[in-house]
This record gives C-alpha cells, sequence and structure tokens, in this order.
C-alpha cells in the first residue's frame, strides 16, 4: 500500500494518515496552532499534534526510509558502524591435521621406541594383523568371521597415533567383535572415537601440552560430525 493512500484505520492507518497530513503541507507549518503563538516557522502539524522543524524533518526522512524499504539497521545507521557480534558463535576449527602428536614428539618410533615394539608386539600376539604404511594412512577394521582384526598405522606415526588405533582394537575386544555391524552403530562410532581420542588427549595433558589436547579435540569433533552426517 502506498504511504500515501486515505481511508485507512488502525494503528497502521494512523501512520498513514498522519504521514499524508504532514505531507500534503508539503512540511509546511500553520501559526497559532493549538494556540501556543509559536512562529508560522517553528512549528509543524502532523496527525498526533504539533512538532518542531527538526522533528518533522526526522518525521518525514523516517517515513522517506520506510517507504523505500530500508532495514531498520540500514535507518539506524548500524550498518555503516563496525560491531562486534556477541552471543554464542560457531566454533571456528584449525587447519586439520590427522596426527597433531607427530609435530610435537615425531615419529614414535624415535619418542617412544620401547613403547612402541611393546604395543606393536602385543598387538601381533593378539591376532591382529598390523600393516606398516609409509603413505600416512592410519585406521582400524574390526574383526569378522572371515578375517583377523587389521590395524593400519603409518610407519612414521606418533606414538599417540599408534595408541588411537589400539584403543580401537581394545574398544572392539570389549564389544565382543561384533564385526562390521558396528560400521553402522552410530553410537558405537561416537563412544569408541570419544574412548581413543581420550587416550592421546590424556597423554598431551600429562606433557603439559593443552594446545595439542585441543587440536586432538577438535580432531574429534570432526569424526563425531563425520559419523553423525554434518
Amino acid at each position: 500500500m502506498p504511504a500515501y493512500a486515505t481511508g485507512v484505520v488502525g494503528t497502521r492507518g494512523v501512520r498513514l494518515a498522519e504521514e499524508q497530513i504532514y505531507r500534503i503541507s508539503g512540511g509546511k507549518v500553520s501559526g497559532g496552532v493549538g494556540g501556543t503563538g509559536k512562529k508560522a516557522s517553528e512549528v509543524g502539524v502532523s496527525a498526533f499534534g504539533e512538532m518542531s522543524l527538526r522533528d518533522a524533518k526526522r518525521y518525514n526522512q523516517f517515513w522517506d526510509d520506510v517507504v523505500s524499504g530500508k532495514s531498520v539497521n540500514q535507518r539506524m545507521g548500524l550498518d555503516d558502524m563496525n560491531l562486534k557480534t556477541v552471543g554464542k558463535q560457531p566454533y571456528k576449527f584449525s587447519q586439520y591435521d590427522p596426527d597433531p602428536a607427530k609435530k610435537v614428539w615425531g615419529s614414535g618410533k624415535n619418542s617412544h621406541l620401547t613403547e612402541w615394539n611393546q604395543i606393536i608386539g602385543k598387538l601381533k600376539k593378539d591376532g591382529v594383523e598390523v600393516v606398516m604404511k609409509e603413505n600416512g594412512t592410519m585406521g582400524y577394521s574390526p574383526k569378522t568371521d572371515f578375517r583377523a582384526p587389521q590395524l593400519n598405522i603409518d610407519n612414521n606415526a606418533s606414538f599417540s597415533a599408534l595408541m588411537h588405533e589400539q584403543q580401537h582394537y581394545l574398544d572392539d575386544l570389549a564389544d565382543g567383535f561384533r564385526g562390521m555391524e558396528t560400521l553402522f552403530d552410530e553410537q558405537f562410532r561416537i563412544r569408541t572415537e570419544f574412548n581413543a581420542y581420550m587416550r592421546e588427549i590424556k597423554l598431551a595433558e600429562e606433557a603439559g601440552n593443552k594446545e595439542l589436547a585441543r587440536k586432538l579435540y577438535e580432531n574429534f569433533l570432526r569424526e563425531r560430525n563425520n559419523i553423525l552426517g554434518k
């Protein structure tokens, strides 16, 4: 509806009628309105009564902005201000690193040689097929009726990453080796990823490296979101 419409009722109708009255007068004023005795150059008339020329100018500008479709923020000039956003903000992840502990401690064979060999030896003794990779691939494949559990680890991975994959085997063992059905069990996958990352995070915290612990927790959140399809 045009801002100059007539014959309107209700709150909005009062506003439009007020605007019509003021615009019909062209912003001109009438003397002696309401018995104030003010000069014609000082007093304006609207549907709500008298107003100063300063207020009349602001009033007309307001309706010009409304008619032109300006938003509240635009009318208040907030879009031109460099305001800081407050309230809850989306979390900003740091750059992804599948093995952040490696940048801190290097290869597990160098930083924790004895512990590295102990874990590899125990896994093999338990019948786990340990596959050493040279391309950064790491992961655990659950035991099935036709295949032994398989653990893939990069030859230069951190000791922390090896602990992570070992934990997946331990959780698979504790769950009774349910096989490939665990891949479709979202709650199981999230829980076991949490267990694996918590072993890494505990190691980082014991070393006093909070930044590494934070990055590892971010990796858990990424894994969880991926499982949930987010």
